[in-house]
C-alpha cells in the first residue's frame, strides 16, 4: 500500500483473503484499476506511451468519480493501479521476483505485475474496498518529479512494459 491510503472499512482484510482462499486463480488483489489495459492499436502503430493507457478505471475510494466510476463489489480486471497492490507469494516466486535490473521502479511496478500475473495464468480481481488515496504525498516529499532524470524513468519503464510484454497487450476484461 502507498503510505498515503486510508482504508475506510472494517474488515477489508477479510473480503481481501476470500479472494485468495476461494480463488485460487487468483495472483493479484487490490483497490482500484482498469477493465483494460492497452489501446487496440498498440503494436500496430508507431510506439507511444499512451498506448499503455488503462481503460474503464474502477474503485471505491472517496473520489472515485473523479478518476472512473464506483464500484463496491468485487470483479476481475487487467490492470490494478499501485496505490494497493495485494499478491499472492507464488506469482512472485514463479516470475522470479522484482524485475530487478530493470527500468521499473517507481513508475510502471503496477504495470509490470499485473502483465505479469496474467502472463502467468492467474487472474486480476478488483475488491471494492471504500478507501481515500490522497495521491502524491508520498511523490511531493521525496521530490519526485523535480529530476529530469524521472521523466525519463517514466519513458524508459512504458518502453520496457511495452517490449517485454506483447504477448498479454493489449487486454481486456472479457
Amino acid at each position: 500500500f502507498h503510505d498515503d491510503v486510508e482504508i475506510l472499512e472494517d474488515d477489508w482484510d477479510l473480503r481481501v483473503l476470500r479472494h485468495f482462499d476461494n480463488y485460487p486463480a487468483c495472483g493479484l488483489a487490490g483497490f482500484g484499476g482498469g477493465k483494460g489495459l492497452g489501446s487496440d492499436d498498440i503494436y500496430k502503430s508507431p510506439y507511444s506511451p499512451h498506448q499503455l493507457a488503462r481503460q474503464d478505471f474502477i474503485s471505491n475510494m472517496v473520489d472515485a468519480e473523479n478518476h472512473g466510476k464506483r464500484f463496491i463489489g468485487e470483479c476481475n480486471v487487467a490492470v490494478l493501479d499501485g496505490f494497493a497492490l495485494i499478491v499472492r507469494r507464488e506469482v512472485l516466486e514463479k516470475a522470479g521476483g522484482w524485475p530487478l535490473n530493470t527500468p521499473i521502479g517507481y513508475a510502471c511496478y503496477d504495470y509490470w505485475l499485473s502483465c505479469m500475473t496474467r502472463r502467468l495464468g492467474y487472474r486480476i480481481r478488483l475488491v471494492g474496498v471504500a478507501c481515500e488515496h490522497l495521491g502524491g504525498q508520498t511523490f511531493v516529499k521525496l521530490g519526485i518529479g523535480k529530476d529530469p532524470k524521472h521523466w525519463q524513468q517514466y519513458l524508459d519503464s512504458h518502453q520496457y512494459i511495452y517490449d517485454e510484454f506483447r504477448d498479454v497487450l493489449p487486454y481486456e476484461v472479457p
